[in-house]
């Protein structure tokens, strides 16, 4: 009976050791793994903070290249675009150097009548218009006059009956420059928007 006293003491002490240094390796393990987490969040975080600062200098760097200013015509483009009217319409039209402030004025004639846009230079965006209505005032079933001068000079040509090639129209104070290739020949034609006719 005492023998096997003996051996239980024994056994519940080895037990009570073993327990003791399982809790301790344990002990020892959770901050070594709670050092090599804040480590992976250190890590994570400098990545993060490097990709956010690589964005935001690109992001700075965008602005930078978009920085030259566009083209008159471009601008000039932009405004009849907005008015929802043929450039063909307009005379005496006339833009501004640049200002301090990024801008553009374009200046012009609509039925007589001074008219004026400014736009952002950078953008293209509309930043004030003064357009009378009574410029905006067209005759009824008003045909686009490029499609009109085009349609005349066309059909001064004797036996025209199609067939035309490299039609270009442009148009400069109210005047509009047709030309074209037909049979051979090259053409050249000018249309008075004002008198809706073309010139000798």
């Amino acid at each position: 009976m005492k023998k096997l006293l003996s051996i239980l003491i024994v056994f519940v002490l080895t037990a009570t050791v073993l327990c003791a240094c399982g809790k301790k390796q344990e002990t020892e393990t959770q901050p070594e793994q709670n050092a090599e987490a804040g480590q992976q969040t250190e890590q994570l975080t400098e990545q993060a903070t490097g990709q956010q600062a690589g964005q935001a200098a690109d992001a700075a760097a965008e602005p930078a290249a978009s920085k030259e200013p566009l083209d008159a015509g471009i601008i000039v483009e932009k405004v009849f675009q907005d008015l929802h009217l043929s450039i063909a319409y307009a005379g005496d039209i006339k833009v501004s150097a640049m200002d301090e402030a990024g801008n553009y004025t374009v200046s012009f004639k609509l039925n007589n009548i001074d008219c004026n846009y400014v736009v952002n230079g950078y953008t293209g965006a509309i930043v004030s218009k003064n357009v009378p209505p009574e410029a905006l005032a067209q005759p009824e079933n008003a045909n686009d006059p490029l499609e009109k001068a085009v349609n005349m000079a066309l059909n001064t040509i004797e036996g025209y009956s199609g067939g035309a090639q490299n039609i270009q129209a442009s148009v400069e104070d109210g005047i509009i420059t047709i030309n074209f290739d037909f049979d051979g020949s090259h053409y050249t034609f000018y249309y008075d928007v004002s008198q809706e006719k073309l010139l000798d």
